[in-house]
């Protein structure tokens, strides 16, 4: 069940927060995520342990809960692409002052070594003029595991992770252009539907991405908005668009009980959905929801409120989705290898 499994990995969040295992864990994550080799530190040098331990605390057990559908996951990374680049994050974009975000379809970012990981949950808090937001890993996720390894981490010390790993964090300031970051320049979001594997051959970790290949030209390095950070964006774009259904869900009693311990308040779950519709030939054209062939889609200027108020953003125009319910969904079958 989608709320209950989005409720039970944030009491659970909550519950190591207050663990062992997650001191010693950060205590070692602060110093080096303050220790940048390429571009600003991500923890400002004035955060201590200590505090970043409080700070999750708090905002998990404060956050609203959402969870992301496998249709929406898959437009929300096709939006990632057409984003402009002017697009900014405002101060009523973030749906609550405090999220958690589960991923049951993960979106999955490459690093500037090709390496992989999979994004499992995300936590938010608008904090100083911006939100700070926290990528969460699931160590069971298979591709984790590998990035785990990948990392130089061996099994003993992989076995102490706590179940979801802080992996990175990002600060997005409202009205300011987003945070960008070093990447790949054939870099790209991952589509849930594109399958990766995982192949090990002693020390050496390699993913092999079913895509349309990368060029030598692809490998270049350049500053480009960061993932995360493109993502969430767009992600609280959609939640305020018709296109998108966002239906409050009561979880299980398991899942209420280790709320009720670990986290404030009643609970539910926001689970944010497509809404589907179809066409009946008269009128104006809408779409219908099937997942067999993607039409990029667009977006486009839209205008808010009234007088001295009055400001405008961008909205996301609705890719097309074409082909019947029982035919495959057509992928590329090129493969594209990140090696460690």
């Amino acid at each position: 069940m989608p709320a209950s499994d989005a409720l039970a990995m944030q009491a659970q969040l909550r519950q190591e927060l207050d663990g062992s295992v997650y001191e010693r864990f950060m205590a070692e994550m602060v110093p080096s995520m303050q220790r940048c080799d390429v571009g600003n530190p991500i923890i400002p040098a004035s955060w201590d342990t200590e505090r970043v331990m409080r700070d999750l605390r708090l905002w998990t057990e404060a956050a609203r809960t959402y969870y992301v559908g496998p249709d929406m996951m898959r437009l929300a990374v096709g939006a990632m692409e057409q984003l402009p680049e002017d697009a900014v994050v405002r101060k009523e974009s973030p749906m609550s002052p405090q999220g958690f975000l589960w991923l049951p379809s993960p979106l999955r970012i490459i690093d500037l070594r090709g390496k992989l990981l999979a994004v499992n949950a995300v936590l938010w808090s608008v904090f100083g003029g911006g939100v700070v937001v926290w990528l969460m890993a699931d160590k069971y996720d298979p591709l984790n595991a590998a990035w785990a390894e990948g990392k130089g981490w061996d099994k003993q010390a992989s076995a102490v992770l706590p179940r979801l790993t802080p992996w990175h964090m990002v600060t997005i300031r409202f009205g300011e252009p987003l945070p960008r970051t070093l990447q790949m320049r054939g870099q790209r979001p991952i589509p849930p539907e594109v399958e990766v594997t995982v192949t090990q051959d002693g020390d050496s970790v390699t993913w092999m991405i079913a895509d349309d290949g990368m060029t030598a030209d692809d490998l270049h390095p350049e500053y480009r908005p960061a993932t995360e950070a493109l993502f969430l964006t767009v992600v609280w774009r959609l939640m305020r668009q018709t296109i998108v259904e966002l239906r409050p869900e009561r979880p299980d009693k398991r899942s209420r009980r280790l709320a009720e311990k670990h986290l404030r308040g009643d609970r539910h779950v926001t689970v944010i959905e497509l809404r589907s519709r179809e066409y009946h030939g008269h009128g104006e054209r809408t779409w219908v929801l099937d997942h067999r062939i993607l039409v990029d889609g667009y977006y486009r200027r839209q205008w808010y409120g009234s007088g001295d108020e009055r400001w405008w953003d961008y909205i996301y125009i609705h890719p097309h989705l074409r082909g019947p319910d029982d035919t495959p969904l057509v992928v590329t079958d090129k493969i594209r290898a990140l090696v460690r």
